[in-house]
């Protein structure tokens, strides 16, 4: 375990640029294969073929999001057992260099899904491109320049363990079968994720900060972006759960699906933050 230096440094510049790089080329793999096995595969060949582009990201877009939220928390967990001294560093003291890697790694995947969903337009696709270039700022300047809030920042990316269960969800929703069993299913067992993983952990880490770090940590141009980040991160969190995940949730409970009646309310986490209100046909035609 290092300590935290106290000025700008980039020894490990070209191990975490290595990583960066091996993680583009690993999104682009995912992002190519969907799109081959998509186009091919007899559960979405249809749906592929009288997709738009916006339509065809949403669905490509998937798997990089999928493996993202299951290896790169594997990664986190595995690098703060070679750095067991950093758990619970609040006054962010402590360096943790295979963490950088896991860092380089997420600062790729935004980076790739930020061009595919500029280029295709996807779904609310300004909302997404500002949150890619925010998360991805104190991530750039761990891996480039000063380290810190390590810890919080590395525990943070737990919540992406949150990912498979909405994508499994939009998933059978743009094949269809918003209204089966496994969909309703499915909406309990990610609320309740969605409890655990992301309002506990943004609670936890938000509460830690406010209570340890803004008293012992000064705020610098790189610190700011890590404390800013850190509390959009547990609002947006916090309103997704009763803007989307709550009455997703109701709407199966109460059996609306067994009568016909609409998901009156936005798909996705990002419509939600952005129009706090049910998604039109005309909204989603112009993607």
């Amino acid at each position: 375990m290092e300590r935290m230096p106290s000025g700008i440094r980039s020894p490990k510049a070209f191990w975490n640029t290595c990583a960066l790089l091996a993680g583009v080329a690993l999104w682009l793999a995912c992002w190519f294969g969907t799109r081959y096995v998509f186009k091919r595969w007899t559960v979405t060949k249809a749906v592929w073929a009288k997709s738009n582009g916006c339509d065809q990201y949403n669905l490509a877009s998937m798997t990089h999001s999928t493996v993202h939220g299951i290896f790169i928390p594997l990664g986190v967990l595995l690098s703060f057992s070679r750095c067991r001294g950093i758990w619970g560093d609040f006054a962010s003291e402590e360096v943790c260099s295979p963490l950088e890697n896991i860092f380089a790694l997420t600062i790729s995947y935004f980076f790739v899904d930020l061009v595919l969903v500029v280029w295709y337009r996807g779904d609310l696709w300004l909302v997404y491109a500002i949150h890619h270039v925010l998360g991805s700022a104190p991530l750039v300047i761990n891996c480039f320049a000063v380290p810190n809030f390590q810890f919080v920042l590395g525990f943070g990316l737990l919540i992406e363990l949150v990912n498979p269960f909405v994508v499994t969800y939009t998933f059978l929703c743009m094949t269809g079968r918003r209204n089966t069993q496994l969909a309703k299913a499915l909406t309990y067992w990610t609320l309740l994720a969605w409890l655990i993983i992301r309002i506990g952990i943004p609670t936890y880490l938000s509460a830690g900060v406010l209570a340890i770090s803004t008293a012992t940590v000064k705020a610098t141009w790189y610190t700011v972006p890590s404390y800013l980040v850190g509390f959009l991160v547990t609002v947006f969190c916090y309103v997704v759960t009763f803007v989307v995940h709550v009455p997703r949730t109701l709407y199966y409970f109460q059996g609306q699906h067994l009568r016909g009646n609409e998901l009156d309310m936005p798909l996705t986490e990002a419509s939600a933050l952005v129009h706090l209100e049910p998604l039109t046909e005309e909204m989603q035609e112009q993607c």
